[in-house]
């Protein structure tokens, strides 16, 4: 786009259900969304500072803009936005600090240093005034928190670990009650 852009790759990609994929075109201050490997339509993100993208339930759209707006952007399968969920708050001092953004069944999340999880808002895309620390990404299937770490990075190790969602959610529950 312009004279100093270095246009290398996509920004972000993700996967969702049913053969979609959403790609960060940066450059043009945009997400594509394809179906099968077919463009189906684009969402204009407004500014090039758009970090990363994931699919929430019902086919809602998550775009991750952690520098210049601060939030998260909720966009329905239609692609019109929803909501905008701010980043700052209980659990993330500042929007630079998050590193990625994730969804399930439950909530969206977003990640802060690539150490902790913070449950922003509910499946809905409702900010959520609680915002619960977990201890990992929520896995595909919805039965665990999943986190890694480099160990020996000359090594090459790697430590992971999993933690059953359904224990840590009562946990959880008694002492938000």
């Amino acid at each position: 786009r312009e004279a100093e852009s270095n246009p290398e790759a996509p920004m972000a990609v993700a996967a969702g259900p049913n053969g979609q994929l959403a790609v960060v075109d940066q450059v043009n201050r945009r997400i594509l969304r394809y179906k099968d490997g077919k463009l189906v339509g684009s969402v204009s993100t407004g500014g090039d500072t758009v970090q990363d993208v994931a699919f929430a339930r019902d086919g809602k759209m998550l775009v991750l803009d952690r520098l210049v707006d601060g939030n998260v952007q909720v966009y329905g399968a239609d692609g019109k936005l929803m909501n905008e969920l701010s980043l700052a708050g209980k659990g993330v001092t500042e929007g630079g600090g998050v590193t990625g953004v994730f969804a399930d069944d439950d909530g969206i999340y977003v990640e802060r240093d690539h150490e902790s999880v913070v449950r922003i808002a509910d499946a809905s895309g409702k900010s959520d005034p609680n915002r619960p620390e977990i201890v990992g990404r929520p896995s595909r299937d919805g039965r665990l928190y999943l986190a890694a770490e480099i160990a020996d990075a000359q090594q090459g190790d790697v430590l992971v670990s999993a933690v059953d969602r359904s224990g840590f959610m009562e946990v959880l529950r008694d002492r938000l009650q």
